[in-house]
């Protein structure tokens, strides 16, 4: 039965890998600011009629498909897995053993940096970083003839007369993490499910969009003072064996 009633839903987004329309394992919840859905596009043919009675009047009207449905999905859950989708890459393990290097060759440069082969240097005693000048085999002292920046693994000479060829002794720590290879997924068949209610009614609802074939579409600024959102978008495909692309159950 008819129910005059207004709209404001609140919910969880599920999101994963879409095969045929079935989900691989599922990040969430995500926090979803918006998920707009664009319903199909339309091309319309005329049959004009060319007759004196009725001439410029449609004699027919048909409305025919053009693009599908459309998703955009913008979140600001963004962990290693999320914003791998964000960046349109892909999501692999991280992981380096701790080490130590005896003698790194390198030529430093007064004011600028020299990447050494190893990041996450340690500097603490007794593994804290020896630098000697290759020609005279006297060691430089740091802070004075060099600077070195631990996380990123670079050193660079604080002075001219330390701008020379030296050998450098360092030990490195163990990493572990995930790293994101951008730009290597630009097409992502992705499942998106969305539980919740409208506030308007209380009424629970669910959103099952089976495959959305979606891209990274927006810039990201890493280095903005808000919270960064990432953002997803496509078009949507009708798996086997379902009736449309996307379905939404209220219940009662």
């Amino acid at each position: 039965m008819y129910e005059d009633t207004g709209l404001i839903f609140a919910g969880e987004v599920f999101m994963a890998k879409s095969t045929d329309g079935v989900p691989g394992a599922l990040n969430g919840p995500i926090n979803v600011p918006s998920l707009q859905i664009t319903p199909p596009t339309a091309e319309v043919r005329n049959r004009i009629s060319r007759q004196p009675a009725s001439y410029g009047q449609a004699l027919d009207v048909v409305n025919t498909p053009s693009d599908p449905s459309q998703v955009t999905i913008t979140f600001d859950s963004l962990p290693s897995e999320l914003l791998a989708e964000t960046l349109g890459g892909t999501l692999e393990d991280h992981a380096v053993g701790a080490g130590s290097v005896t003698a790194e060759t390198v030529f430093l440069v007064y004011g600028q940096w020299i990447k050494l082969a190893h990041t996450s240097i340690d500097m603490a005693e007794p593994n804290r970083p020896v630098v000697t000048d290759q020609a005279t085999t006297t060691a430089l002292v740091a802070g004075t003839d060099y600077e070195i920046h631990p996380e990123a693994g670079m050193v660079k000479a604080l002075k001219e007369s330390a701008a020379v060829e030296v050998s450098v002794q360092y030990s490195y720590l163990a990493e572990a993490g995930q790293t994101i290879l951008g730009g290597t997924e630009i097409e992502k068949p992705r499942y998106i499910e969305l539980i919740g209610k409208n506030l308007a009614t209380n009424r629970r609802g669910r959103l099952i969009i089976w495959e959305g074939r979606l891209n990274a579409n927006q810039a990201m600024d890493l280095m903005q003072s808000e919270f960064v959102t990432g953002q997803l978008g496509g078009q949507l495909r009708t798996p086997p064996g379902k009736k449309s692309p996307y379905e939404f159950t209220s219940l009662n």
